[in-house]
């Protein structure tokens, strides 16, 4: 894999907003999600959403591919390319204009299906954004189709991983499912399987 594919599939961009949007100290907002959170829950060694929210489980299951996009951030938080590949401007893109259902490219279904065919090589244009429906057998219009976040939050890079951790557990267990990002390094294009390490 050259240099400028490796690039192309590394699509976030590291800045971090300048005033983060989550609550201080970066508490779970509870009212929020309220029928979906279980107070008297403790972290268990497994936690799966799926059966967490059976309702959400068809979305939350889904595996989505971005062939050669690096656009796994925007997939995974709203499907929406917002600002050149940061999540928590995706985040509030979804907040504040809201976002139409999807699917992958394969399934063709909802507002908006994926629509780069994951086994295309190399580069392509990114795809313009027009505000309807692209599947025209959808039959709900593209306002109505929207869905929007109600709140969003980050946890920065610099707090320190046995915190951050802590964060992400009561984020998914109040919440669901988040998005992460890290680095990655030149080793990362060779590690073979596992939790991946900086050699």
């Amino acid at each position: 894999m050259t240099a400028d594919s490796r690039k192309l599939l590394c699509g976030v961009n590291s800045k971090s907003p300048e005033t983060p949007a989550a609550t201080p100290n970066f508490k779970t907002n509870s009212k929020i999600r309220s029928k979906r959170s279980n107070p008297s829950c403790t972290y268990n060694i497994e936690f799966d959403s799926r059966k967490q929210w059976p309702q959400c489980a068809d979305i939350i299951n889904i595996i989505r591919n971005q062939g050669q996009c690096g656009d796994c951030w925007a997939v995974a938080s709203s499907s929406t390319c917002v600002n050149g590949g940061s999540p928590p401007d995706a985040w509030q893109y979804m907040k504040n204009y809201g976002v139409v259902s999807g699917s992958n490219f394969e399934q063709k279904t909802g507002c908006k299906p994926y629509s780069i065919n994951p086994e295309t090589d190399g580069p392509l244009p990114t795809p313009k954004c027009v505000s309807k429906c692209t599947n025209s057998k959808w039959p709900i219009q593209y306002n109505n189709d929207k869905k929007f976040a109600i709140s969003t939050g980050i946890i920065p890079g610099d707090m320190e991983v046995s915190e951050a951790v802590k964060a992400m557990k009561a984020e998914i267990k109040a919440n669901g499912p988040i998005t992460g990002c890290m680095d990655t390094y030149d080793d990362f294009y060779h590690y073979g399987d596992g939790v991946y390490k900086v050699i």
